[in-house]
């Protein structure tokens, strides 16, 4: 069950740059005049230009080093001379002297509907303007900005037009896995394929990859239990998600966090919610992941049965999974209470018995459920309570 307050977040494990920044409302003036020269080596150099902003300072000298990197010269000369000016800026502080006078209406109604990491990209033979609806959109645009330009190793040029770029799925999340950890043996050459065990500075580094391929988030959990990590081990992978979630924050991104709700330590070891003394070690648990990575958490996803769901002492699949997830978003909440979450549904299609009428159930492995022709929906509900209705879980869950 997914009833986030204000997101819909899709998961994704391969995109390419085009379609991930290319899949929203984008369009190319019709009435482009060819490619234009930005700069070139020993002569012509880029004038670029932004509002004394951190946030947009930051992400004006990512692109400063894109030119200088390659051998071509930045200045600030106010505009004179042959040089194009490259502004880059949010819609916050865009000014009406910026807009060019031919499309400034257009892209004002632009902004008005747009999502946050929507941007505006305009190219003349004069200027370059860089828009994002929001810091977020404006690394967007920069990103697009790069990708359209063509280097013939003494120039730098683009085409001329406007393009408009708002994307259609709002949070575009990588799942970082922890597969090689369980899923290959010790002393195997691809052991070093799991994430969590690489040096720092690439750790650090690894989520930027990911926004510039266009997704807007990450998702990363410790699972210990998958793999059953202790000790040494143990340290690394959280150290690893500490680093990789301060990566996204550093490149505007935001973090999810995969949680297995009631298996905490061992993925064929459940632990009872409905038992008094096991209950207190779920708290502490969760109470524990929420100190340790809670300042860098924006959602929390949490994910029950395959591996855990307990059926023991009257835990029950619609009613304790949710009290579970109520605790463990609430523990989030007490570090960020701006933490959305969600109780996920994979492997859990016994959730959906309790459904009044019958509801697909094809997507689900079948060990997860009775036969078909056994199945039976309208399970009753525990306190009275009605089917995906508050009793259990508040509204933003």
């Amino acid at each position: 069950m997914n009833r986030m307050k204000n997101s819909f977040w899709a998961l994704a494990c391969v995109c390419l740059v085009s379609s991930c920044q290319g899949t929203g409302e984008k369009q190319e003036n019709a009435s482009t005049k060819g490619l234009i020269t930005l700069a070139e080596k020993g002569q012509q150099s880029v004038d670029i230009r932004q509002p004394d902003i951190p946030e947009i300072k930051s992400v004006s000298d990512e692109l400063s080093d894109f030119f200088t990197e390659r051998g071509y010269s930045v200045s600030a000369s106010e505009g004179k001379g042959s040089q194009i000016q490259v502004t880059l800026t949010t819609e916050k502080h865009l000014g009406k002297s910026l807009l060019p006078e031919s499309h400034a209406k257009e892209i004002k109604a632009f902004f008005t509907s747009a999502r946050d990491d929507a941007y505006v990209l305009y190219v003349d033979n004069k200027e370059v303007l860089l828009v994002g609806k929001t810091v977020s959109g404006l690394r967007a645009a920069v990103e697009r900005f790069r990708g359209k330009v063509a280097n013939d190793g003494n120039r730098l040029k683009i085409k001329s037009g406007l393009e408009k770029n708002s994307p259609f799925i709002a949070g575009r999340l990588v799942n970082i896995g922890d597969s090689p950890r369980r899923q290959t043996p010790y002393g195997s050459p691809f052991k070093d394929a799991g994430p969590e065990v690489w040096p720092a500075e690439k750790l650090s580094a690894y989520p930027e990859l990911y926004r510039q391929f266009g997704f807007s988030g990450i998702q990363i959990g410790e699972c210990r239990g998958y793999g059953t990590l202790v000790g040494e081990e143990l340290e690394k992978a959280q150290k690893g998600a500490v680093l990789l979630a301060q990566g996204a924050k550093k490149s505007g991104m935001m973090v999810s966090w995969f949680v297995w709700g009631d298996a905490l330590f061992d993925e064929f070891e459940v632990i009872c919610w409905s038992d008094p003394e096991e209950h207190k070690v779920i708290e502490d648990f969760h109470a524990e992941q929420a100190d340790r990575y809670g300042k860098y958490v924006d959602h929390v996803n949490i994910h029950i049965a395959d591996p855990g769901g307990c059926t023991r002492n009257g835990c029950d699949e619609y009613k304790t999974r949710q009290e579970l997830a109520n605790y463990i978003v609430g523990e989030f909440r007490r570090i960020n209470p701006d933490v959305e979450g969600n109780l996920s549904t994979w492997a859990n299609g016994a959730f959906w018995l309790s459904a009044p009428e019958p509801v697909g159930l094809e997507n689900y492995f079948s060990v997860f459920l009775p036969p078909p022709d056994k199945i039976k929906f309208g399970k009753p509900i525990p306190d009275g309570a009605k089917f995906l209705d508050e009793t259990f879980m508040p509204k933003e869950m």
